[in-house]
């Protein structure tokens, strides 16, 4: 008798359902829809329902089991990046892959976001993520930053390249 297309008596039995569990009267209690001692279980209704018959601890365990994961994901989901203050000295990602000299205008209107002046005098909006506090030891703007952290500047005054002639030769005892 079914069909595989849908029938169009669902929704008269999902009502004859709901509308046998929504009576208060003891027969109507008693009784089941034929359909469901027909089928031998209870139908889901698929018509919308009045929320009031939500049963309460339903709702609950789901929010605890939301609550639950959400402590599993910000467990795992990494620390939070220290705000900035305004004039704070930043090295902001540039397209080359290395870092640019800025400085920190305001906090920006969009989550995590902020107001930066640039070496050029160019204010841009970038997130955070893509600012990094500038070094102490460089904190000049002139002085170009590489990806590893460290300024140039600092690099050609450690230790000076010997010519061959300033090498000493090693004297061995024969």
């Amino acid at each position: 008798m079914c069909s595989s297309k849908k029938s169009p008596w669902i929704p008269t039995m999902v009502y004859v359902v709901d509308d046998s569990r929504s009576s208060d009267s003891l027969s109507s209690v008693l009784r089941a829809a034929k359909t469901e001692l027909l089928m031998s279980r209870s139908i889901l209704p698929m018509l919308p329902q009045r929320t009031d018959r939500y049963q309460e601890h339903i709702h609950q365990r789901m929010e605890a089991d939301k609550e639950r994961q959400r402590q599993y994901h910000d467990r795992h989901a990494g620390s939070e990046i220290r705000p900035l203050v305004p004039e704070q000295q930043i090295r902001v990602a540039n397209h080359q892959g290395t870092r640019a000299p800025a400085r920190v205008i305001r906090k920006g209107n969009e989550p995590r976001s902020y107001v930066i002046e640039t070496a050029n005098g160019n204010r841009l909006r970038h997130n955070r993520r893509h600012l990094r506090p500038a070094r102490h030891d460089c904190q000049n703007t002139d002085h170009a930053y590489q990806a590893t952290g460290t300024c140039i500047e600092d690099q050609s005054t450690e230790t000076p390249v010997q010519t061959p002639e300033q090498v000493p030769t090693a004297q061995h005892p024969h």
